[in-house]
């Protein structure tokens, strides 16, 4: 056999349907599309169901959005904190490997369900107030710290971000070292003042003509 014996299996290709050439060919006329009808102006949707109610009107609908903002903390409990030993310090990280956490997401809150009684140092982005009461009261201290940013590395150590501290208000001087020094500023050159107009009609004034010495005179001085 060679590649040009090749072709199609008989009964699979067919050829294309001829219509709109008269009546005689048996599809004239409305070319197989029957008389009247959605099917034989245009193309029907594919969503069309017939006329009952079309599923994306059946099923229920998700309300509200999804806000593009949003941050997601890793949620622990306080009673999780006691496999920890007296005097630790629990982050973010230590967290992850002990196995409590698999994901920081946008930060780590603790929430106060379940006892301690244990006394810990814990470092998280958020707390609860019940947490932060089971945790003083246990001796422990609850430790407020920056949220990571997600895709940017933490310049800290263990990845945890520094204590974020309100920058302190500026004291107010008093009136006399407050007092600015007065600056002179240099003097502008006075402008001379214009010539007066003159109205028109006045005549210049005219010099007066000195007057020749007569002969055997002896001139002014």
């Amino acid at each position: 056999m060679q590649i040009h014996d090749l072709k199609p299996t008989e009964g699979s290709t067919h050829r294309r349907k001829v219509v709109g050439r008269g009546r005689g060919s048996g599809h004239g006329k409305t070319s197989t599309r029957g008389a009247n009808g959605h099917k034989a102006r245009g193309q029907v949707n594919q969503n069309f169901e017939g006329g009952q109610t079309p599923l994306h009107r059946r099923i229920p609908q998700l309300r509200g959005f999804r806000a593009i903002n949003k941050k997601i903390f890793a949620v622990v409990n306080v009673g999780e904190l006691e496999i920890f030993d007296i005097g630790a310090e629990v982050t973010a990280d230590t967290l992850m490997e002990a196995g409590v956490l698999r994901d920081i997401r946008d930060g780590l809150k603790i929430l106060g369900d379940g006892d301690i009684t244990k006394k810990l140092t814990v470092k998280a982005n958020k707390f609860s107030k019940s947490a932060i009461e089971k945790l003083q009261s246990a001796g422990g201290v609850a430790e407020i710290v920056e949220a990571p940013v997600r895709g940017k590395k933490n310049d800290s150590q263990n990845g945890q971000a520094e204590i974020v501290k309100a920058p302190t208000a500026a004291k107010k001087t008093s009136a006399k070292k407050a007092e600015a020094k007065v600056v002179e500023a240099p003097a502008r050159a006075k402008k001379s003042s214009p010539a007066p107009k003159k109205a028109p009609g006045d005549k210049p004034p005219t010099k007066a003509k000195k007057s020749s010495p007569r002969n055997g005179e002896a001139p002014e001085t």
